[in-house]
């Protein structure tokens, strides 16, 4: 048997490269005629032999569309698997099976071009079956044309064809089709350059004043670049179909094909180093999506409108949106040099300078003009101004000129750019891509009066929304104001700050880390201060960038996250968190991975609702308490005080903390929330009555023998009891006491500690540092780090600073230690140890060690990636808080949200017609029904049975029967999630909207649903009426509905813009015995479905305790209000439900309902009118007294007219994407907007 499967292995390998004795490559196709190839190849799975080819403009009854041809591939494909032979010594066939073919197999166009085979033709006779390829045995066949869909000008001058072909399973394979290859590569012109997903160059230049018939305007050009890639994207592949000496089962990574979406957005010619320019996709012939293949470079042509006199221009290629499945990638940006020389912009003295959250906008030039750009005014005359802008943001944004730069004239009327803008030499794109660092520079024109003397700029940004002085247009220069923002918290905490960058330079590689040199010193000082009066040089000390670090931040986490999320499904079945889960996800946390994936916030979430502190032991009773901290949730704070609880009991009579500790539950009796009410209140403390003073949590055990540890883990019980005291739990105070004389016991004469008062070495001496200062602080110590056993200590880590080993500890721990290290410098809030600059020379060894995929690896116990990629993220993110406590203020928020029932029986109805080819919000009103749908179906337990009926996509509404187009795509099932979203993504709305018909066949459909038991909820999703033709009337069908035991109706209507179809839909609900919900807004529609689904109540109320309305909404929203006490009212089913709610500064309230708990028996027989829904909520913040709603006011008018406040940008910094009126957070990407 082995034999055999040698055998057979080396035929197939073979295979990747032989041909038969006599192939025949054409050197050219013409159009009409075939050449013979008689080529074979193939993999170990398959052989594959290529007759011949042709060129044809049409296939059968299908031509080719204008511009194209049709290449003609005969192909055989051949199963040579093997077979097994079983214990019983029977044969079992090993089949061949591809999902889609065509996504396998490529046209690869004299070496440049990827064609793909034809989509129309594919289901015509003749051609190979690609969907569902399957050879189910040894020897069996399949014959038939691949047909691929060229440009015309390209196929009939190509010297070259060759076919390619990708399996990770089985091996990749290519074959010559016609020509001959070059005998060497082409090279591109620069330096080719590569990242996480392509390897790049510009392989040819061309300018022309002229292109296609377009004349380019004065001063300007077109710039053709010939652009090609091959993709770096690697996947997991079987070693041995790669390599036959490989171990059965082992593993490779392979590079695989990719997709570059969205690359017209994150693509621009940069000239003389800071002006770009975007690309003409018009011009340009890289498709709109490449598909970028492996081991060869294909691409397109690239096409810009750039200024004719460049010094120097650069091809700039980012790549913020790439992902694989749902994982973001965050590549690094790709710069390709064109040609002229790399430019250093000189430094401008700015005029006005505006400091925002995200952008550093400086305008360096002021003029008046008569005309612009051959354009002349329209009111008197231009004001040009040049402007700077720098993204000192952590990604790539984008910045909105039209929306974030307004003039403001004398009467306080505010004036867009003017279109002359876009025509000038220097001009910008709407949407201006900067990079993290990076500055990009612009011209912007106003048309403005000729009497305008004192102009004034709105600015709109992320934070900020204000109006500044600019220079007066007849008089001397002012100096230049400036809105500064709060300084970036570098070195204090958080991720490094992006500092000013210099225009056009590049950023440092990063180079091997050289450790400090530290002078040996004669003896142990005996004290080290924590305080050092030398200023930190920050990360170009150890030359590094901020964007460097940040850029290693985002791809641990996105690492660390892969390695965390496949036991999710664990957490969600009741498992615990073990201790290296809970330390990745205060990794996470810290990371802010969890803001950008709501999955990894989800979890989190799982971990801090669903732990059992009791249980988690002391390592991960700390970790809980630090991501609680960090968290920032007063909804979890039972579970905070359940773990701070479960720590005091547990501490030994030593002082210190052992593995695990005191788990007799009678200790931890805390007070739960009452849920028997079907709407509870979860967290929030009174700020004055019963409950508002926190008690100290005095011992109730005494403690026995063997609880005491070790210096290890007594430092994780000390940092999450010093975050429960930091979240306001008032920790005994002997309990800091005895740690402190226990631990200072353990400091050797070295001054250093060790595991449990032995030798000393790195991550224990900081261990122990860390320890007595936090003990001290809450030992009420003004200054805890001046004490001379901590100070000793610091000496010791002074003495043997390292960044690349524990010292005295050899290679093990290092990112624990290096994890210590991070705690002794944000705890004693210093940037050196003795005289070392702890952080920067720590970051650029991280940075440089960083693997490929984003982790950390090291030897023994950190071996395993997610270990030591947890200690370096926590290191690189400076974690640890340090010792100054900032008192909350501001609002807090009260969130709602609705338990989901344990049951459901879903029918849904979805309108499919073309009404919803219209748009909503820029976006098409059925692609926003499918991210509902979609959504809904995501948030179903499991355990629900989903039916899919649809209308209107099958025929358009000028076909025969589109009066009667409606089926039932899914018969009522256990719901299959991604079966459910495949099929509700693959419909398309065409025709009409047969109401009537589809409920007269849904009432079919559900007529033996008579167990009441199992109800079910019929949902209908239209956004019309009735108009068949004849009509037909949906109300009378609706009534077949109303005789069905067991179902409720819920008629949802999306975006009804006529009253008869208003009026309609209502009387169809109330006919079929349920009820109507009109959604007349994009970001509702999915709170009507959930409504309608889970039975949620239509809205609650906020009102203060003086009974005055301060807010209302939607379950799922959230509304933000001032500290205080406050009452939540809802109603469902004519039953009202009202509780009192505290809301606390900085932190979240959570009102929850849960429908199941209703009893219905109370409600009103009879169907009640649906009281109007609101729209999403945005409460007025209210003054900190407990105020009425608040109201509009006039103010008086001023000497002079003053501006209107700018309004919000109206699309998404991140993604480009449009927003919604009053969004806080881009519905596209989930970024937040300042809304």
């Amino acid at each position: 048997m082995q034999s055999s499967n040698r055998r057979c292995l080396a035929l197939s390998v073979s295979l990747l490269v032989s041909l038969l004795s006599h192939p025949v490559f054409a050197a050219a196709i013409e159009l009409g005629k075939t050449v013979p190839v008689r080529a074979e190849t193939g993999n170990r799975a398959v052989a594959v032999t290529i007759r011949n080819a042709g060129l044809a403009d049409t296939y059968g009854d299908t031509k080719a569309a204008d511009g194209r041809l049709f290449l003609i591939i005969s192909t055989q494909w051949e199963n040579v698997l093997p077979v097994k032979i079983t214990a019983e010594n029977k044969s079992i066939p090993t089949g061949y099976k591809i999902p889609d073919l065509a996504e396998h197999v490529y046209l690869v166009v004299d070496g440049r071009k990827v064609a793909r085979v034809a989509p129309a033709t594919a289901k015509l006779p003749g051609h190979l079956k690609t969907r569902d390829f399957d050879l189910p045995a040894l020897g069996d066949t399949a014959k038939g044309n691949l047909i691929f869909d060229v440009p015309k000008d390209l196929a009939l001058s190509a010297s070259q064809f060759s076919l390619h072909y990708y399996d990770l399973t089985h091996g990749h394979f290519f074959v010559q089709i016609a020509g001959t290859p070059p005998a060497s590569p082409l090279k591109p012109i620069g330096i080719a350059r590569s990242n996480q997903v392509m390897e790049a160059g510009v392989f040819a230049i061309k300018r022309d004043t002229e292109l296609a018939g377009r004349k380019a305007p004065a001063g300007m050009t077109y710039v053709t670049i010939d652009f090609r890639a091959e993709s770096t994207f690697k996947a997991d592949a079987d070693a041995t179909a790669f390599d036959p000496t490989a171990s059965p089962g082992s593993k490779i990574r392979k590079a695989i094909f990719t997709d570059w979406a969205e690359w017209q957005k994150y693509v621009s010619l940069l000239v003389d180093g800071q002006y770009a320019y975007a690309v003409d996709t018009e011009l340009s012939d890289l498709p709109v999506i490449p598909r970028l293949l492996p081991e060869v470079k294909t691409g397109g042509s690239m096409v810009f409108l750039a200024p004719a006199e460049a010094k120097g221009t650069e091809l700039k290629l980012s790549f913020p949106g790439a992902r694989s499945g749902t994982q973001i990638i965050r590549p690094t940006a790709i710069d390709l040099f064109v040609d002229g020389n790399y430019i250093r912009p000189a430094k401008r003295d700015a005029l006005l300078a505006i400091n925002d959250d995200l952008f550093k906008v400086a305008i360096v030039g002021q003029t008046a003009l008569e005309t612009f750009a051959d354009v002349k005014p329209t009111k008197g005359r231009f004001l040009v101004l040049d402007v700077e802008v720098q993204n000192t943001g952590r990604q790539g944004e984008f910045f909105q000129v039209k929306d974030q730069l307004k003039l403001v004239d004398e009467q306080g009327a505010q004036l867009a750019v003017s279109d002359a803008t876009f025509a000038g030499i220097r001009r910008p794109t709407p949407l201006v891509y900067i990079p993290s660092g990076e500055q990009r520079a612009f011209q912007v024109v106003y048309d403005v009066a000729a009497a305008l003397a004192k102009p004034r700029l709105a600015y709109a940004g992320i934070s900020m929304a204000k109006v500044f002085d600019l220079q007066p247009i007849a008089g001397a220069g002012a100096d230049p104001a400036v809105a500064a923002s709060q300084p970036a918290n570098q070195p204090g905490g958080g991720r490094p700050a992006t500092g000013p960058a210099v225009a056009g330079t590049t950023t440092p590689p990063v180079k091997p880390i050289t450790p400090p040199q530290v002078t040996k010193k004669s003896e142990l000082p005996a004290r080290v201060t924590a305080k050092q009066p030398a200023k930190p040089m920050g990360l170009a000390a150890a030359g590094l960038t901020p964007e460097q670090v940040n850029a290693a931040i985002d791809r641990g986490a996105a690492f660390l996250w892969k390695a965390l999320e496949k036991d999710t499904k664990d957490f969600k079945n009741g498992n615990q968190f073990t201790a290296q889960q809970a330390l990745m996800l205060l990794a996470l946390v810290h990371s802010d991975h969890h803001k950008k994936n709501p999955a990894c916030d989800a979890a989190v979430r799982m971990f801090l609702d669903g732990a059992d502190p009791v249980s988690l032991g002391t390592y991960a009773a700390g970790v809980y308490l630090m991501i609680a901290e960090h968290f920032g949730d007063a909804m979890y704070m039972p579970k905070v005080r359940n773990a701070t609880r479960y720590l005091i009991e547990s501490q030994g009579k030593g002082g210190t903390w052992g593995y695990g500790g005191n788990r007799d539950r009678k200790f931890y009796a805390e007070t739960p929330p009452d849920l028997s009410d079907p709407l509870s209140i979860v967290g929030g403390k009174p700020t004055e009555g019963p409950g508002s003073d926190e008690a100290v949590m005095t011992r109730i055990s005494k403690p026995e023998a063997g609880e005491d540890g070790d210096n290890s883990v007594t430092q994780y019980a000390i940092l999450g009891l010093h975050s429960a005291a930091r979240m306001g739990l008032k920790i005994p105070p002997e309990l800091w006491k005895k740690t402190y004389d226990t631990v200072k016991s353990w400091q050797q004469e070295d001054g250093g500690f060790g595991y449990h008062g032995d030798r000393s070495y790195g991550s224990m001496t900081c261990a122990g540092v860390g320890t007595l200062t936090l003990c001290r602080y809450h030992m009420g110590e003004k200054e805890p780090g001046v004490d001379e056993i901590i100070e000793r200590g610091i000496g010791w880590l002074d003495v043997k600073f390292s960044v690349t080993q524990n010292p005295e500890n050899s290679d093990s721990w290092l990112y624990y230690y290096l994890y210590g290290m991070e705690r002794v410098g944000r705890i004693l809030d210093t940037e050196y140890i003795g005289d070392n600059e702890w952080y920067p020379f720590g970051a650029k060894m991280l940075v440089s060690k960083q693997m490929d995929d984003g982790s950390w690896i090291h030897t023994g116990q950190e071996a395993d990636p997610p270990l030591p990629t947890s200690f370096a993220l926590l290191f690189l993110t400076r974690a640890t808080p340090n010792l100054t406590i900032a008192k909350k203020e501001g609002p807090g928020t009260l969130k709602t949200e609705v338990t989901t029932p344990p049951m459901n029986r879903i029918y849904i109805i979805m309108d499919a017609s073309g009404s919803m080819l219209e748009e909503m919000g820029g976006r098409q009103k059925f692609a926003i029904a499918q991210d509902a749908v979609i959504a809904l179906i995501e948030s179903l337990p499991e355990n629900s049975e989903v039916a899919l009926r649809a209308y209107g996509y099958r025929k358009r509404a000028i076909e025969k029967d589109a009066d009667l187009d409606t089926a039932l795509i899914l018969p009522m099932a256990k719901l299959d999630k991604k079966k459910v979203i495949d099929i509700v993504r693959g419909l398309r709305c065409r025709g009409k909207t047969p109401l009537a018909t589809s409920l007269t066949q849904t009432a079919q459909d559900l007529a033996g649903a008579k167990d009441k038991t199992k109800p079910i909820t019929l949902v209908l999703l239209t956004d019309g009426g009735e108009d068949t033709m004849p009509r037909q009337n949906p109300v009378k069908a609706a009534e077949a509905i109303a005789k069905l035991p067991g179902v409720s109706f819920q008629v949802v209507g999306f975006d009804i813009n006529r009253q008869d179809w208003s009026e309609q839909l209502l009387a169809t609900a109330r006919a079929g015995n349920g009820q109507y919900l009109p959604a007349a807004q994009a970001d509702i529609l999915l709170a009507k479905l959930q409504t309608a689904i889970f039975r949620t109540p239509e809205q609650w109320v906020i009102s203060d305790r003086n009974g005055k309305e301060v807010a209302r909404g939607l379950f799922g929203q959230s509304a933000k209000l001032s500290p205080g006490q406050y009452t939540v009212t809802t109603t469902m089913a004519g039953i009202e439900f009202k509780r009192q709610a505290w809301v606390n500064a900085n932190s979240t309230t959570v009102a929850r309902f849960d429908p199941v708990k209703i009893d219905f028996s109370k409600a009103p027989t009879t169907p009640t009118a649906t009281t109007p829904v609101p729209p999403p909520v945005t409460p007025v913040q209210p003054p900190p007294v407990q105020p009425p709603p608040v109201q509009a006011t006039a103010t008086s008018p001023a000497t002079a007219p003053a501006a209107v406040t700018p309004a919000r940008p109206k699309f998404c910094t991140n993604c480009g994407k449009p927003l919604t009126i009053g969004a806080k957070f881009c519905t596209n990407c989930g970024a937040k907007t300042g809304g």
